[in-house]
Parts: structure tokens; C-alpha cells; sequence
């Protein structure tokens, strides 16, 4: 018996209908995954920065989302997040070196911050 492999697609693979954004105080990028946003961001920061965070914070702070619109679509970004797009989650994270390896940030992680009136 003979098993015959699947056809590779040929031609336009439809676009997803989302993507995910990512952040740092220094860049920002969009991806087709969490994983793909956090090495990026990792990468274009540089070892050097990485390593200074690190020691001074504890990790490059990032923030990541899924945008709810295809990763070709345009808007804008304020203080490098999306606007007037919808977002549906996201995510904080410490990247701790250059391939973006990471520690996510929980709720109890992070202090309360008191807005004063």
C-alpha cells in the first residue's frame, strides 16, 4: 500500500483576519503570533539594551495585543499601541535576551498604581 502526501497550496492562502502588535519603549512590530512579535522586538532592541534592562528592571518591558484586522490592514498607533482598530487581548511580558525568551507579568507582579485627584 502506497500513502500519497498531501499537495502542497498552490496559489493565494487567504489572509488571517487578525494579527499581533507589539511594543517596547524603544519599537514596535506586527506578526502572525505572540511568539514571532517577542523575538522580533528582542532583536531589533539589540543585546546591549536587553542586558541594561535587565540589570536596571528587571527584563525589556513589552506589551503585545491581537489586532482584530488582517496584518496588511493600515492605522495608526498612539504611545505604540493600535488605534481605532478593535484589540481583543493582550499581554506583558519581561524579555530577558536577544531570542526573546521571555517572563510574563502577572496582576500580582505589578504594583498598584494610586492616580492621585
Amino acid at each position: 500500500m502506497t500513502i500519497k502526501k498531501a499537495a502542497p497550496i498552490v496559489g493565494n492562502v487567504p489572509e488571517k483576519a487578525y494579527h499581533y502588535f507589539g511594543s517596547t519603549c524603544f519599537n514596535w512590530c506586527r506578526a502572525d503570533s505572540v511568539e514571532a512579535v517577542l523575538k522580533n522586538l528582542a532583536s531589533w532592541a539589540g543585546a546591549d539594551t536587553v542586558k541594561r534592562q535587565i540589570k536596571n528592571n528587571g527584563g525589556l518591558y513589552a506589551w503585545v495585543c491581537r489586532v482584530e484586522v488582517p496584518q496588511s490592514s493600515s492605522y495608526g498607533t498612539n504611545f505604540f499601541r493600535p488605534v481605532d482598530v478593535p484589540v481583543s487581548e493582550s499581554w506583558e511580558f519581561n524579555i530577558m535576551n536577544t531570542k526573546g525568551h521571555v517572563l510574563p507579568i502577572t496582576r500580582e507582579d505589578k504594583p498598584d498604581v494610586q492616580l492621585a485627584d
